[in-house]
């Protein structure tokens, strides 16, 4: 076997780091999804008054 090949038990412990670590950050992305980071919700009418004045 070539030394540039890693073995197929290397690959499966990848596959397997790589998943979780893809699902960690779907988890956090679902999780912080709807909320509004402090401040926001005050400013949010403001930043939609602007966006309809410069695009409408």
């Amino acid at each position: 076997m070539s030394k540039s090949i890693p073995n197929v038990d290397w690959a499966n412990q990848l596959e397997s780091v790589i998943r979780q670590f893809v699902k960690e950050k779907l988890e956090l992305n679902e999780k912080w999804a709807g909320r509004k980071l402090r401040g926001f919700a005050e400013a949010h009418e403001a930043l939609q008054r602007m966006f309809e004045e410069r695009y409408n």
